[in-house]
């Protein structure tokens, strides 16, 4: 870890002493305020304050249980018979004997998650015997993430120094979450950018911070996931299309697309589209680059023989990543446009966004990321302008495609811009004649512009006929 979470505060010290085992008193002060509790074994079992709302007298005057002018005078009883505020209200009646008992827990309780509001204080341990005044019902664990959870609003200034980092378990880890009588399926933050945990709420925040204030969790720079990819990455960047695949230069077809097929169930960049981290996901793409033009080569008969003659003579030529890099690019290119096919622009969206970041000198690629972030659901107007930007920085690449001028017009006439539209599907045509989406635009157009020249006309008359 590169933050110790919650050191020297009242849930740290909590936590310590139950670890240890410890018996004696923690004494706590916070300028005119004190308390001070006391611990059996480890577990909390009664405390004193100065805190006049913390007697047991006000908490049940608070809950409506007892009036105040009551409240007053068992404190009177109380000083005459010098005796527990508890017991002076049990010999006025004012509660029965047998409730006693869990009135003092609940007060203990309170006074404890208090405690963990406290910004700042001296604490000072005083190990002895101790008079055993009640037992609490919870768990040292509840009591930890009850009481992380009335601080919850300063819980992401103490995290924040660990954003960027994930979540590693600690050898500490399955002990924990027994001690907080949790199952470990119940936890799921192995693994997580911490990031992403500090945007879900309270009790996901309370629990990453109580199991990383008990030492269960620590974090690392970097995830497993990111470990395990890196780790195959470096294996295979500088390999050849065999060593890549695992396969041997005599290998049949079914050999490799067994390969291909095993190692994509692993590495397929979709895999990690969910993950919020982008250099995970641009790691995952590297790799299944590396996959992919491996089976590209490799998949046939012939390529494969031609690639092992060229590989045994040395005269392989070229950057091998650089290509891994266009063929992935050129195949979610491909994907995407499928997607197009069936008006799936979300999931073309993702595909040109691959394709650009795989590839991003082809001009093409930057048409259709715009056209699909224009056309995406959900966009916003922002996103609505960088569509169109991205549509135009691929025409300033590469001025010759067609489907770009298409697009555009498309978007100026859905935004009420018709002569801007005419000209750009114009242009579409000069570019390919054979285009019929621009063909259709245009007579779309024409009809409109007609219907409407006609509709002015029948209002010239109309007003000349009637004076109107």
């Amino acid at each position: 870890m590169i933050a110790e979470i919650g050191k020297n505060s009242f849930p740290w010290y909590l936590w310590d002493i139950y670890r240890k085992g410890y018996t004696g008193s923690l004494w706590i002060q916070s300028g005119k305020l004190w308390k001070e509790i006391y611990f059996d074994h480890g577990l909390p079992v009664g405390a004193k304050s100065n805190i006049l709302k913390e007697c047991l007298g006000r908490l049940l005057v608070s809950s409506g249980k007892l009036p105040i002018d009551k409240c007053e005078d068992s404190l009177i009883l109380m000083k005459g018979l010098k005796k527990r505020q508890g017991e002076a209200l049990v010999r006025m009646g004012l509660i029965k004997e047998e409730e006693l008992s869990e009135l003092l827990k609940f007060q203990l309780k309170v006074r404890l998650l208090d405690l963990f509001s406290w910004r700042d204080g001296v604490y000072s341990l005083k190990e002895g015997s101790v008079q055993h005044a009640v037992s609490l019902d919870d768990n040292i664990g509840k009591i930890i993430i009850d009481g992380v959870k009335e601080r919850y609003t300063n819980l992401e200034t103490e995290l924040f120094p660990l954003k960027g980092r994930y979540l590693k378990k600690s050898d500490s880890f399955e002990n924990v979450v027994k001690e907080f009588g949790l199952e470990a399926s119940q936890v799921g933050l192995d693994g997580k950018l911490v990031d992403s945990i500090l945007s879900l709420g309270k009790d996901p925040v309370s629990l990453l911070y109580a199991f990383l204030l008990t030492g269960a969790l620590t974090t690392t720079e970097t995830s497993e996931e990111w470990e395990r990819l890196n780790g195959f990455y470096e294996k295979i960047k500088d390999k050849n299309h065999f060593e890549v695949l695992g396969v041997d230069q005599n290998c049949k077809d079914i050999e490799v697309k067994k390969s291909y097929y095993s190692l994509a169930k692993v590495y397929h960049p979709d895999l990690y589209e969910s993950n919020p981290d982008k250099k995970l996901r641009s790691l995952a793409n590297e790799v299944f680059c590396q996959i992919s033009s491996a089976y590209e080569v490799l998949s046939e008969e012939k390529s494969r023989k031609e690639y092992a003659d060229r590989l045994n003579r040395g005269d392989l030529e070229g950057d091998l990543t650089m290509v891994s890099r266009i063929l992935l690019a050129e195949m979610e290119f491909k994907k995407g446009q499928a997607y197009l096919r069936v008006n799936n622009f979300d999931g073309a969206f993702k595909c040109f966004q691959t394709a650009v970041d795989m590839n991003p000198e082809e001009a093409e690629f930057y048409v259709y990321l715009g056209w699909s972030m224009y056309n995406k659901s959900g966009r916003t107007m922002d996103e609505a302008d960088r569509g169109r930007e991205y549509v135009a920085k691929g025409i300033s690449i590469n001025p010759r495609i067609a489907m770009a001028y298409y697009f555009l017009g498309y978007i100026y006439r859905v935004e009420g811009n018709l002569d801007a539209a005419l000209k750009e599907f114009n242009r579409a045509l000069r570019y390919n004649p054979n285009l019929v989406e621009p063909l259709r635009e245009i007579r779309l157009i024409n009809m409109r512009k007609e219907k409407e020249e006609k509709e002015g006309k029948d209002k010239g008359t109309f007003r000349k006929l009637f004076g109107r």
